[in-house]
Formats: structure tokens, sequence, C-alpha cells
């Protein structure tokens, strides 16, 4: 479900825009089509994920995959939710394995590499 606003656009009820690397083409893509309607929207658009996707070891394509955002005109900013302070505590809140705690961190290294690599100056990573 897509929700515009009078200053940001939000998809939801999608699976998370970052959950596989169908999404992430997606979400890419998106991003990319707005690039010359970015003012409508504030000059930015938010990513927001829990990191598990782009810091699981099985996802080696992180790079090709956000790549396209260089030539974004706005500020594309990622926000990685770091949904507990220990294994345990993820596991409790979010019923996920455990043994997922590290991959939001892993996110917010792959993304800072990324950010670091193609030279993206106009992009955010928080976590």
């Amino acid at each position: 479900m897509l929700h515009i606003g009078p200053t940001r656009v939000r998809a939801s009820r999608c699976g998370g825009p970052l959950l596989n690397a169908h999404n992430g083409g997606l979400l890419v893509q998106f991003v990319t089509g707005i690039n010359d309607h970015v003012g409508m929207f504030g000059g930015r658009t938010i990513i927001q994920t829990n990191g598990l996707f782009l810091g699981s070891p099985e996802h080696n394509n992180v790079e090709s995959m956000l790549s396209p955002l260089v030539n974004f005109r706005g500020k594309v900013v990622f926000e990685v939710s770091i949904k507990s302070a220990n294994p345990r505590g993820l596991a409790t809140t979010t019923r996920l394995d455990a043994g997922n705690f590290p991959l939001a961190f892993k996110a917010v290294g792959h993304l800072d590499s990324l950010h670091r690599k193609l030279k993206i100056h106009a992009t955010d990573f928080v976590g």
C-alpha cells in the first residue's frame, strides 16, 4: 500500500522495504523513479529497515542493489532499527531467533562501507 502525504511517501504492507532482494530492488526503483519530484517530499527519502536482510551473510549484493541511489537528487536516509540491547531481548520483543541480533549492526557497517565506497555524499546512515 502506498500512502502519499504533503511531504512524504510511505510504502507499507509490502513485507518490508528491505525484506529481500526483490523488495529492495522495487524500493530502489521507486526511489529513483521519484527523482524528478523529490522536492515535493521535502528533498529526502527515508528508508527504514531492521537490518536483518542487509546484515545477513547470504546477502552479498548490497552494493549493486543500492548503487543506483548515487544519482538521486535528494537525500536518502537509512534508518536501521536496533530492536533490543541484547540477543535475548530481540527474541522476546520480535520472536526472531536470538542469533539474528548482530545482523542490524552488520547492516550499519555494510551501509557505512557502501557510503564511503560509492561516495554517496547526500546519504545518511542512521543506526
